[in-house]
């Protein structure tokens, strides 16, 4: 059976493919990477079972009402064009959203509503056929769902329909099929989507090829010792296990483990936003991408709001009078910043780097909400005061879904800490240390960015900065000179 993989996100195809194949399936080398590209690669590859993810695969549409019925379209026009198609929906929602009944409604039987499944599992479903059992659990409308479970003893697989009987019971009826589908020629139609294809493809590679970005002559500092050696290797050391213990269990997230110690593969998206306007997002946001930098690793920082925050950093930085705003990018403590731009393509930013810090400004401001959602660290910059207790509520309306964040607390002495981690009933809750410059990350600030980092935090390179090459050089010239004068007087 042949697998077309329409997630969205590289890192979770590229763990959805490796489990399938060695599942022994056929998996589709042509990954569809937005909605709109669905129908003409499944009519060029024509595969048996499509898996399509519910946030991670991009629509041109906004809302989330809008979304759902582009997607009810094409799976009702699959369902009449190309029955035999299995449509595999991965998401993470309550399991009463009336969409999952809306999609079972569709004939849609292998929904995984969850962050985390077995992996054995998974395959198992998809090796039998489509039952009605597996989706049994989600509402369609207000009717009653129930089925009957019969044994196979075609070599055929079994088909099930919905049908509607008294009380508005739903039940799964299994038909067999014994009409086949007449066989259509794609030939020429699959020419050409393959030649438009390929051609993208070569567009997208010399677009790759032409990318430069502005270099400076800065003058680094000596790498120093970021992370406390017992306490890196203690929490490495935890990582590893837990890996080795979920092995088997596929993550849907967009980021991809290796079982070794912090083996973090794809480009790390953290986010950074305030509950308000000017309440430090942009100060956390450069610290954090300065600590990574200074971990040795590649980091692009990317302004997010409309502050022109960015503008006045490079502006300051190169000690012009009028703002730079002609120039999209620059250079600066070895950290590369995006300024904020309307048109800008976030995803031609992503592959270039191993950290995105997303600066966020305003969560109510941003344009990039969805990203927030995307990212693997959502930071929340607020206050601990009591009194401004609603701006987080007001948070929480815009982002429901605030399990998954940490808040920041820039300046609070402890008791505030506790206080509202008492409040909100969440223990990702940090005080973050006042600093002179967000580029030079106090000890203090390192400590709080490696629990906040977490798992995230991959190992640090070997790298070594210019001061520490010209003492290595000027060792080796001193040494060579040694060497050459014990050879003299010898001679």
């Amino acid at each position: 059976m042949s697998i077309l993989l329409a997630v969205g996100e590289p890192s979770m195809a590229n763990i959805l493919r490796k489990y399938f194949e060695e599942g022994a399936f056929e998996v589709i080398d042509n990954d569809v990477h937005h909605r709109k590209y669905l129908n003409d690669i499944i009519e060029l590859e024509n595969p048996n079972i499509l898996i399509l993810h519910d946030i991670y695969l991009p629509s041109d549409l906004h809302t989330k009402e809008d979304k759902e019925k582009e997607l009810l379209t094409l799976i009702n026009s699959w369902r009449v064009n190309r029955e035999d198609m299995r449509v595999v929906f991965i998401c993470e929602r309550p399991k009463n959203d009336p969409f999952l009944g809306d999609l079972v409604a569709h004939n849609v039987l292998d929904i995984f509503n969850e962050r985390q499944i077995i992996a054995k599992n998974f395959l198992e479903q998809l090796t039998a056929p489509p039952r009605y059992a597996n989706v049994s659990k989600f509402k369609v409308g207000g009717l009653t769902l129930s089925f009957d479970e019969t044994t196979d003893t075609s070599e055929g697989e079994q088909q099930e329909e919905l049908e509607v009987g008294e009380n508005n019971e739903v039940t799964a009826v299994p038909v067999a099929s014994t009409v086949k589908k007449p066989k259509i020629d794609f030939s020429e139609k699959k020419a050409a989507i393959g030649k438009q294809l390929s051609e993208r493809t070569q567009d997208l590679k010399e677009l790759a090829g032409k990318v430069s970005l502005p270099k400076r002559n800065d003058t680094p500092k000596v790498e120093k010792e970021k992370i406390p050696k017992a306490k890196a290797e203690a929490k490495q050391e935890k990582q590893f296990e837990t890996e080795l213990e979920l092995g088997d269990i596929i993550e849907f997230m967009p980021i991809e483990r290796v079982q070794q110690r912090s083996a973090i593969i794809g480009t790390v998206l953290i986010s950074v936003a305030g509950v308000v306007p000017h309440i430090g997002a942009t100060h956390t946001a450069i610290s954090i991408a300065s600590y990574l930098k200074d971990l040795g690793h590649s980091v692009a920082l990317v302004e997010g709001n409309e502050s022109q925050d960015y503008d006045r950093i490079h502006t300051l930085y190169e000690g012009e009078k009028r703002m730079l705003s002609s120039i999209n990018t620059f250079e600066m403590q070895g950290i590369t910043h995006y300024k904020y731009r309307e048109r800008q393509d976030l995803y031609e930013i992503f592959p270039l780097y191993e950290y995105v810090v997303l600066d966020l400004g305003s969560i109510q401001d941003t344009p990039y909400l969805e990203e927030f959602r995307r990212s693997h660290v959502k930071c929340v910059v607020c206050s601990g005061d009591e009194w401004k207790l609603h701006w987080i509520e007001a948070f929480q309306k815009i982002y429901p879904n605030h399990e998954d964040v940490c808040y920041l607390i820039p300046g609070a002495v402890e008791s505030v800490r506790k206080d509202l981690e008492e409040r909100l009933e969440w223990r990702s809750v940090y005080s973050f240390p006042i600093q002179a410059s967000p580029y030079e990350p106090s000890t203090d600030v390192e400590e709080i960015l490696y629990d906040v980092l977490g798992e995230f935090i991959k190992s640090p390179k070997k790298t070594f900065s210019r001061g520490m090459l010209i003492i290595s050089s000027v060792v080796s010239v001193a040494i060579t000179v040694a060497v050459l004068g014990v050879f003299y007087i010898i001679g």
